[in-house]
């Protein structure tokens, strides 16, 4: 026997509507606000087609996907090699599936931020370096993080570091 599958969608748990392509054994459902399923089975064979069978419907209910929230802990700048290493937290309560984080510099009292340097994430751990060349010695550089999802996307507090002639770095959370 040979059995065929369409699955039917509904907005209100009453009147379905076939989905398109949607005629497997099994689907994944378009999680999109609340959605009822149901599947219409039928089997051949033998010269014969029984009538169509019909699942009962289930209520499946998306939460929305919410914009994430990111922080940085730590930007640390090492003279040999002009870099500047980020580490922070992600927080990506709405739970999207694809997710972009990164940092970016600017120097204090410009506007344009720089081009994002894309982070590695590990649970909701973050680390990045940004190489700057011929970092001006006392200059404040400001650093923020930033996250993206398909809600939108989100920046840290802004962290300042100074570049000091002894090559030591003063670090602080300016809470912009």
């Amino acid at each position: 026997y040979t059995y065929t599958y369409q699955w039917q969608s509904s907005a209100n748990g009453t009147s379905f509507t076939n989905m398109d392509g949607m005629t497997s054994s099994g689907m994944t459902p378009l999680l999109n606000g609340t959605t009822w399923y149901r599947v219409k089975v039928t089997k051949t064979g033998n010269g014969c087609t029984s009538p169509e069978a019909t699942s009962n419907a289930v209520k499946v209910t998306a939460l929305p996907v919410s914009k994430p929230e990111v922080s940085i802990k730590s930007v640390v700048y090492n003279s040999a090699t002009d870099k500047f290493a980020f580490s922070g937290t992600l927080d990506d309560a709405g739970c999207a599936t694809d997710i972009e984080v990164g940092c970016q510099y600017i120097l204090k009292g410009n506007v344009d931020w720089n081009t994002p340097t894309e982070a590695e994430v590990s649970g909701n751990e973050f680390s990045a370096e940004i190489s700057i060349a011929n970092t001006i010695v006392d200059q404040v550089y400001q650093f923020r993080a930033y996250a993206t999802n398909s809600a939108g996307t989100t920046y840290s507090s802004i962290f300042e570091v100074t570049v000091s002639a002894a090559e030591n770095c003063e670090t602080s959370n300016a809470d912009y």
